[in-house]
């Protein structure tokens, strides 16, 4: 499936699920050159593939976001695939933002500790990386890296506020979670800091399935996203398909929701647009495009 579609000046990049032949897969970029046909070549394939002979094995849980980083690099989100403790395997891509070299391929991890980031966003402004990341039943996140030369871990599967799901829960569909479930190397403590990991910025007890999240004005002390939601309607799920618009405090953390817009819709991306300061979204529901005017 593809995963992710950006275009950088007359370059296409795509993200989709690559497979190794022997049952494993993977997130992985495709590139070509923007002209009357579209030659695509690999561009960046990952160190390792999970095995989708695994029975928790979800393809679903596999990142693909694509964002600018700096002057010559991308931003790439990786989910685990369900293959939990990968996430703070350093020798694997699972779990992990990593900054990839437009011109070499070459990466290296920006952060660790990252369940399924589906949202991404970078300021070049002001050097700081915002994601946005399903949790398991409960604990979906935004996490915040003001420091992008140093490796974050924002602490999964270790830390969560969410609970495991049912261990049927991946043949079955089943979203519900098990509070008495425990894994082995994924207790799911429900502090980040006490274990030395990193908190995130906002989390959910109930999962509104967060998904794209957007800059849309920063300053020095003071930064506004917008972050969509995809989920369904449930009356106890009240930021389910929606526009989340947000405030944060660069300096303190502090953040306020400034409105929630539901659009109906399973917001599945965003783009913005700085000249009329306006968020586009597609929703996936029924395929429509909306916007937002912010002003």
């Amino acid at each position: 499936g593809i995963k992710d579609i950006f275009v950088d000046d007359d370059i296409l990049y795509v993200s989709y699920l690559e497979s190794d032949n022997k049952g494993g897969y993977n997130t992985s970029i495709l590139k070509a050159e923007i002209l009357n046909q579209l030659n695509f070549t690999k561009f960046y394939s990952p160190k390792n593939f999970i095995s989708s002979s695994d029975r928790e094995f979800a393809a679903v849980q596999s990142g693909g976001r694509i964002v600018n980083y700096k002057k010559d690099s991308l931003l790439f989100s990786i989910g685990e695939f369900r293959d939990r403790i990968s996430a703070q395997d350093l020798k694997t891509d699972n779990g992990k933002i990593i900054a990839i070299n437009k011109k070499n391929s070459n990466s290296r991890i920006i952060s660790i500790g990252h369940r399924n980031p589906q949202g991404l966003d970078y300021s070049k402004k002001f050097d700081y990386v915002i994601s946005s990341e399903h949790g398991p039943a409960g604990g979906d996140e935004v996490n915040l890296n003001l420091d992008t030369e140093r490796v974050k871990n924002y602490g999964w599967p270790i830390s969560s506020y969410g609970n495991h799901y049912f261990s049927n829960a991946a043949p079955s569909g089943n979203h519900k979670g098990d509070p008495d479930r425990v894994i082995k190397n994924a207790p799911l403590y429900k502090s980040h800091s006490d274990y030395g990991f990193t908190e995130p910025l906002i989390y959910w007890n109930i999962n509104p399935a967060v998904s794209e999240i957007r800059i849309v004005k920063e300053n020095i002390n003071d930064a506004e996203f917008i972050l969509g939601s995809l989920g369904y309607d449930n009356p106890e799920r009240p930021d389910f398909q929606s526009l989340l618009h947000y405030k944060f405090n660069l300096k303190t953390n502090e953040i306020e929701l400034i409105r929630r817009i539901n659009v109906g819709e399973r917001v599945k991306d965003l783009a913005y647009h700085k000249n009329s300061n306006r968020i586009y979204y597609v929703g996936e529901s029924s395929g429509v495009i909306g916007f937002m005017d912010l002003d």
